[in-house]
């Protein structure tokens, strides 16, 4: 009672001390409040030795060691004797050993079932089963529910990193790492170190009682689905970078072989991203910002996990962080496309013009590097962006001379750097001229001609996008600084050449979809041209495309005789691309059949306006051209509308 211990600790407080006390989980969980009291009234030389598996506050753990095989067997041998059993082998002790995995107390339970007449392996197992029930039901009774939960996620997916499991689990990282850090202390857990992340698993015996444990069935029904869950999302990532033929070199890869813990995040911020036009993107981009950074101090050295910090900086508009993280990705991987250009692309946000040259030279390297093959297989989409910048930066440097030069090959392009290098061949020259204000006009519009020229041809193969509407901009913007100081002398051939041109691009141009500046730009150079028209008779008709009155379209019975009289023939339209007349092709079907690509650089009138007003089930004639490849449709050579019938306009 209290009074022998008060006596007992009164009489020896001198004297060093060890006291063991065995199952401390049982003592804390029937009377917790006594054991503290009991453990507070010890002398300070007085050291307790416990046995548990819970692990205490303020103890100091000692793993114990297992038996080795040769002391296992000595034990099955003593046992064996003390039941009266002398007809056994060395072989048998070393049977009874191993299926009792070395421990102690299954030895005695196998040997117990033995000696009752049962075959050893169904003694092991029925001896093991006590053996974990014994040691883990104690422990189990006394975790939380968030520990439970834990043991569960592990024992369902086997091997968990430690980012995974605030996931899996429904609890916080720092929950996480408090479980991690108790359950660590006792046989329940091990852990494995990579190089950049700290996986968790079940010991054996723990894995071998959960299997028979059926008190946490629906709290294991809930983690499976949470993992399938995940791993359904991982596969979706997976397989969709597949479907599309993704690369290193694409925007959106993720590696296959990234951390598990890190897929998931990854992905997030790769939908965030993708709803960069979008009302929501800062709300989703800042959520994913966050939700990578809870993983820097374990992910800080992944490439794949700091460039998704700096595409997701930059886009949030914090560009000395977004560079932080891109130059750290690149010194350490020069190979790494996408950060390669992002570099660039960064360094070109700061508009001062040292930042600009040194864009253009990480632009430059860039291209070399991709001609050298370094990176592999580049997209259109890499190869696009690289180049434009180069062109930016050089146009942005007044290097209009070496522009010109590099894209004046334009034609010879793929279809996309085709659009790029011809909208940029056009600002080259329309900029050759800037800031010189000759005598003769002539030296100033020649130049300006030529691009408006290039551009419209641009725009009739290529079609509208921001790069032939930025270079309209800057054709227009030049022009109209031109004619501003030189009103007087308009009456030249150049100039209205310039303008004729100019009136041609501008046909294609929607105005509504423009910014409030381009529009009324735009709309002031209209009405400029309008005037002249009227003004100046002698070369009117020169720039006549934007006001050709309406004319007929579908072709009539008798023009479709007279078309198959002159070796032609008749398709009926049966595709406008997704309704929008603005585009610049169609599809036709002849009467056998045959389906026709038509493009409206093949229209013979070259009229937009009349190219719009085509639509589905009107018929036109065509001269069939060559079949470009077997997968594709025929292309038609010339396309021919009932107007040009009516105006003989055939040949």
């Amino acid at each position: 009672d209290n009074t022998d211990l008060d006596l007992a600790c009164d009489l020896f407080k001198d004297k060093r001390i060890l006291l063991c006390i065995d199952n401390l989980e049982t003592i804390l969980r029937d009377a917790q409040d006594d054991c503290i009291e009991f453990l507070e009234k010890l002398p300070p030389l007085w050291k307790v030795l416990v046995t548990t598996r819970v692990p205490v506050d303020g103890f100091k753990s000692l793993r114990i060691k297992e038996l080795n095989e040769n002391s296992a067997m000595g034990m099955a041998a003593r046992y064996l004797q003390s039941k009266g059993s002398d007809d056994y082998t060395k072989d048998d002790t070393k049977k009874i050993a191993e299926i009792a995995k070395c421990n102690p107390l299954a030895i005695r339970l196998t040997i117990d079932g033995f000696v009752r007449g049962n075959p050893l392996c169904d003694a092991a197992v029925t001896a093991n089963t006590e053996v974990v029930k014994f040691s883990f039901d104690r422990l189990i009774g006394s975790l939380e529910a968030d520990s439970i939960r834990f043991i569960e996620t592990l024992y369902q997916a086997g091997k968990v990193g430690r980012t995974e499991l605030p996931g899996l689990v429904g609890i916080t990282l720092d929950r996480a790492i408090e479980i991690v850090r108790s359950l660590l202390n006792t046989s329940v857990i091990s852990r494995d170190l990579s190089e950049e992340e700290e996986f968790y698993s079940l010991t054996s015996s723990m894995k071998e009682y959960v299997l028979h444990s059926e008190a946490n069935i629906k709290i294991r029904r809930s983690v499976r689905n949470a993992i399938n869950k995940r791993e359904k999302r991982i596969r979706y990532v997976e397989q969709r970078q597949d479907n599309v033929s993704l690369n290193k070199n694409d925007y959106f890869f993720i590696p296959n072989d990234i951390p598990p813990g890190l897929k998931e995040p990854l992905y997030n911020a790769v939908k965030a991203i993708k709803t960069y036009n979008e009302h929501k993107f800062y709300r989703a981009a800042s959520e994913a910002l966050r939700n990578l950074k809870k993983f820097e101090n374990t992910f800080n050295k992944n490439l794949t996990y700091r460039y998704y910090l700096g595409t997701l900086h930059r886009l949030l508009g914090d560009v000395d962080s977004a560079l932080t993280h891109i130059n750290y990705v690149v010194e350490r991987d020069p190979t790494y496309f996408q950060a390669r250009l992002l570099q660039a692309q960064l360094t070109s946000e700061f508009e001062d013009r040292d930042s600009i040259q040194s864009s253009e030279g990480l632009y430059k390297n860039l291209i070399e590097d991709v001609e050298e093959g370094v990176f592999g297989d580049i997209t259109p989409s890499g190869s696009y962006h690289t180049n434009r910048g180069y062109y930016t930066c050089l146009y942005k440097l007044r290097k209009y001379d070496q522009l010109v030069q590099l894209s004046q090959n334009w034609e010879d392009s793929s279809d996309k750097l085709k659009q790029l290098r011809g909208s940029f061949y056009s600002i080259g020259l329309s900029m050759i001229m800037n800031g010189q204000h000759d005598d003769k006009i002539e030296k100033i519009t020649g130049p300006l001609s030529e691009a408006a020229k290039q551009l419209k041809k641009t725009i009739r193969e290529c079609g509208l996008s921001y790069d032939t509407i930025f270079a309209f901009s800057i054709i227009a913007k030049e022009g109209s600084h031109v004619f501003a100081f030189r009103r007087e002398d308009i009456d030249d051939e150049t100039s209205f050449e310039f303008l004729a041109e100019l009136a041609g691009c501008l046909e294609y141009i929607d105005l509504n979809r423009e910014s409030r500046s381009a529009r009324e730009l735009f709309q002031r150079i209209k009405r400029y041209l309008c005037n002249l028209r009227r003004v100046h008779t002698k070369y009117g008709n020169r720039i006549k495309q934007l006001y050709m009155p309406p004319s007929k379209i579908n072709l009539t019975n008798k023009s479709r005789m007279e078309a198959s009289g002159r070796g032609l023939l008749t398709v009926k339209i049966i595709t406008v691309p997704r309704g929008n007349h603005r585009a610049l092709f169609r599809f036709g079907r002849a009467h056998d059949g045959e389906e026709f690509f038509l493009s409206f650089n093949k229209l013979k009138s070259q009229s937009l306006s009349q190219w719009e007003d085509i639509s589905v089930g009107d018929h036109v004639a065509i001269k069939p051209g060559h079949r470009p490849d077997l997968s594709k449709d025929r292309e038609a050579e010339v396309i021919y509308l009932e107007s040009d019938f009516e105006t003989d306009s055939l040949n």
